[in-house]
């Protein structure tokens, strides 16, 4: 699997492992759903299959003496497929969505991960931390294949490795390094967003739905209770952010019917007033809901 890294944080410094980091599941749970994601979460893949990493050959110059020269080294390439029992399937329209967004980043690198649960790094500059490999961003593209006779749906995922990095300064974190969590077992975060099912000036009554699962049946965020509804501007939990008074508004009840739909119900609020929903629940990423507001009617 590969692991998308962040390359530098928002402080312009490198974002890696340090060498004396206990390397276990509390770190690598704490890593992929930290909290600044464009900062520095860790963004692991659903496993490959049919890998394929690879270098050109170089370019190389031919004297009149047939003497032959190296020019330059070209540029790593990165293939895989990401097929069914990786969680595609009807799944795989959204991943190629999450992948292709990659590309739109300032910077990115990557941790590949082997099948023996190794991890291909290299050395930071002081020799304190060990850094994923850095990646042409603009190079990052998931291609949709649909099933035949022959196949399933699958995804092929594909990158360039910055022309900068030279294999010479690869080095690998070993499974023994990590005795105590199956690295492969790393999962990102679901994004999830709502859809308004009805309103009153006292109640929400919310949808939280990924991209993921089918047209009719999308994967829902399931099992949430009152505390896991937080204020947007606070994080206080068991609140709502009214963004109209700046102030936060609490929950009195959550009620979820049918799994995955809630409704909040609070003190009454005025209408033309902006409440923004947000909630926070290991293994989701809820960004998406404070970013989309919604009119007390």
């Amino acid at each position: 699997m590969a692991v998308l890294v962040p390359t530098r944080n928002a402080a312009g410094v490198a974002n890696g492992i340090l060498k004396t980091q206990t390397l276990n599941k509390a770190y690598f749970d704490l890593m992929t759903s930290a909290a600044t994601p464009a900062d520095q979460r860790w963004y692991p893949t659903p496993e490959f299959t049919n890998v394929e990493n690879t270098r050109p050959d170089p370019k190389m110059w031919e004297s009149d003496r047939q003497t032959t020269e190296f020019v330059t080294e070209l540029a790593r390439k990165f293939k895989a497929r990401i097929g069914q029992e990786s969680g595609t399937g009807a799944t795989a329209p959204a991943m190629k969505k999450q992948i292709d967004a990659a590309r739109c980043s300032d910077g990115v690198s990557v941790f590949l991960i082997s099948a023996g649960r190794q991890i291909l790094v290299k050395e930071s500059a002081d020799g304190l931390s060990l850094l994923p490999i850095e990646v042409d961003a603009a190079s990052i593209y998931a291609s949709l294949v649909f099933g035949t006779p022959d196949e399933n749906q699958h995804i092929l995922f594909s990158f360039n490795f910055s022309s900068k990095e030279n294999d010479g300064g690869l080095k690998t974190i070993e499974c023994s390094d990590v005795p105590d969590y199956d690295i492969l077992s790393m999962r990102a975060l679901v994004n999830i967003c709502y859809e308004l099912v009805n309103q009153s000036v006292t109640t929400l009554k919310l949808k939280l739905k990924s991209d993921f699962g089918s047209a009719l049946n999308p994967y829902t965020a399931d099992g949430l209770v009152v505390t896991d509804f937080v204020s947007s501007d606070s994080a206080a939990t068991s609140k709502i952010y009214n963004a109209t008074d700046d102030s936060d508004v609490t929950i009195s009840s959550v009620v979820e019917s049918p799994a995955g739909t809630y409704l909040l119900t609070f003190v009454a609020q005025d209408p033309g007033d902006v409440l923004v929903p947000y909630a926070l629940k290991a293994g989701f990423d809820f960004t998406c809901m404070k970013n989309n507001p919604v009119d007390v009617a």
